[in-house]
């Protein structure tokens, strides 16, 4: 359950906003409202063997901003936050080039990579 999913739950789409606002006031309060009437069921879910990359790649292909991870057995382990995901994606990448500059430096001797082994 997201909150994503509460508010898609309680008005829907434009089609049928007048049906989901009935429906909400016929319930005294939100106390009457359980998990099931706003939880998706058989949600999609990573398996807990998927690479970050493959993780974000379906977050996104699927449009949810965060999703379920399952082992194995299909039982479940937690959830990934898309924000999670792409973060941990962009610092990997950041320490990638890091890397890379870090190489050029050592071959090459120059700036702005560092004085490297050359000098």
């Amino acid at each position: 359950i997201t909150e994503h999913e509460i508010v898609r739950k309680a008005f829907g789409d434009i089609s049928n906003l007048e049906d989901r606002l009935d429906s909400l006031a016929q319930k005294s309060n939100a106390d009457s409202l359980t998990a099931w009437d706003v939880m998706i069921a058989n949600p999609n879910s990573l398996q807990s063997e998927t690479s970050i990359e493959g993780a974000l790649d379906i977050i996104t292909n699927y449009g949810y901003r965060c999703m379920p991870v399952v082992d194995f057995k299909g039982y479940f382990l937690g959830i990934v936050d898309a924000v999670d995901l792409h973060c941990h994606f962009h610092e990997k990448a950041k320490a990638e080039i890091r890397a890379k500059d870090s190489l050029l430096s050592y071959f090459l001797g120059s700036e702005p990579y560092g004085a490297g082994a050359a000098v």
